[in-house]
């Protein structure tokens, strides 16, 4: 009996671990996504010419973070808010000490929030 319970909390603690590494895995690919789109590549740069045949100067069009900067904002600070929640609550259940973002989520999801819109914001304007 009390062998079936130590394989079912060794196998409850596994499964948590690999929706952590996921999730981690996840928070990864949407930071290359989003620094992708809103870092300009100098060959890009290159291959564009500075002005029109009418001599108008070209226009960038913004990316969809640079052009909904309040959603993209929103976006991260959730996200942000997720993953420490659930890396903290695995944290307790290994019987760890939680960090600063794991104990205080919320200011963690805001803070991070803030900083995205503030980066996707910045990186739409036209720099001369």
């Amino acid at each position: 009996m009390h062998m079936q319970s130590l394989t079912n909390t060794v196998l409850r603690e596994a499964k948590t671990v690999s929706k952590t590494i996921w999730l981690k895995v996840w928070a990864c690919v949407l930071m290359l996504a989003f620094t992708a789109g809103t870092v300009s590549f100098p060959v890009a740069a290159m291959a564009q010419s500075s002005t029109t045949t009418s001599g108008q100067p070209t226009v960038k069009r913004k990316n969809f973070a640079q052009r909904h900067t309040t959603m993209t904002g929103i976006t991260g600070g959730v996200a942000a808010y997720k993953i420490a929640k659930k890396t903290g609550n695995n944290r307790a259940m290994a019987g760890r000490k939680k960090n600063f973002a794991q104990r205080h989520p919320i200011m963690t999801g805001i803070a991070a929030g803030v900083v995205t819109r503030k980066i996707a914001k910045d990186s739409g304007k036209n720099k001369k």
